[in-house]
């Protein structure tokens, strides 16, 4: 701009606009540093303009900064587009990975958990796993005795009680309905049996639904453990299942606990039973 050639001076015009257009558009992200990136590119072309003196030039120099300003307001605009956009992905990510209800991961959230569990696997990380299979006692008399908005409030009390006893790096998820699942890896492993005795005693608790009315419940709870040799953790989810279903044939407030292992031949996964105790 400041050697007035009349080849590089429509160059430069083409070029600064260009340039601050396309860091506009490029930088949502960012509009603080667009606008010094873009006061960078303009600052220069307006004193070269400036400092040549001629005559026409002066029209340029006055609509550098208009430019700048309107360019700058786009980008604010982009930016607050942008924000809205990703608070939008996330809000529902989260809603497809968690209840509404309760606020605890779903069954979706909790299948991806044991994917990267199974893969962690696969990649030489291993380590034991327990799976605990929850299933409410006496919920579905709630339920029916005093409405389904007290039946919402009972969940979302559980679910409370249940986040006071795992620990952070446990995984705790709603199944649907009345069943929930907690994922204990590494060395909490170890600990199911007294976790699960903790869950029936935090449960059993009496509930308060509103309007002077108290309700209690129980739950029964199957564990499934296995060992670095299982490659499919889903497999815990079924033999869970299947130990839930034995606690609750035993009485109600009780858990049993299975160890799943794979044989000697390498070929074959099985599940034996390792204890069956009560919850109180």
């Amino acid at each position: 701009m400041a050697s007035a050639d009349p080849v590089l001076v429509p160059f430069a015009c083409l070029v600064t606009t260009g340039l601050v257009g396309g860091l506009s558009a490029r930088n949502p992200g960012a509009p603080r540093t667009t606008l010094v990136q873009m006061i960078s590119v303009v600052v220069p072309f307006t004193a070269g303009a400036f400092s040549d003196g001629q005559p026409w030039f002066l029209p340029l120099c006055a609509m550098a900064p208009l430019y700048l300003v309107a360019v700058a307001a786009v980008s604010r605009r982009l930016h607050a587009d942008y924000v809205t956009l990703l608070c939008t992905e996330r809000a529902l990510r989260h809603q497809a990975l968690h209840c509404g209800l309760t606020g605890l991961p779903n069954r979706t959230y909790f299948n991806q958990v044991l994917t990267a569990v199974s893969a962690g696997r696969k990649d030489g990380r291993k380590h034991a796993v327990a799976l605990l299979y929850l299933d409410l006692d006496g919920f579905k008399l709630v339920n029916d005795t005093y409405g389904h908005a007290a039946g919402d409030v009972l969940l979302q009390q559980v679910a409370i009680r249940l986040r006071d006893v795992i620990m952070v790096t446990d995984v705790i998820a709603r199944l649907g309905g009345d069943e929930f699942a907690v994922l204990l890896t590494g060395r909490r492993a170890a600990s199911a049996e007294r976790v699960a005795g903790a869950i029936i005693a935090a449960v059993s608790l009496p509930y308060y639904l509103g309007q002077g009315t108290l309700a209690s419940i129980g739950v029964s709870i199957g564990i499934a453990e296995c060992d670095s040799c299982i490659s499919d953790n889903h497999v815990l989810l079924v033999h869970a299942d299947r130990a839930l279903y034995k606690a609750k044939k035993r009485g109600k407030g009780t858990f049993h606990r299975v160890r799943f292992f794979r044989d000697d031949d390498g070929r074959t996964e099985r599940a034996i039973a390792q204890c069956e105790a009560a919850g109180r």
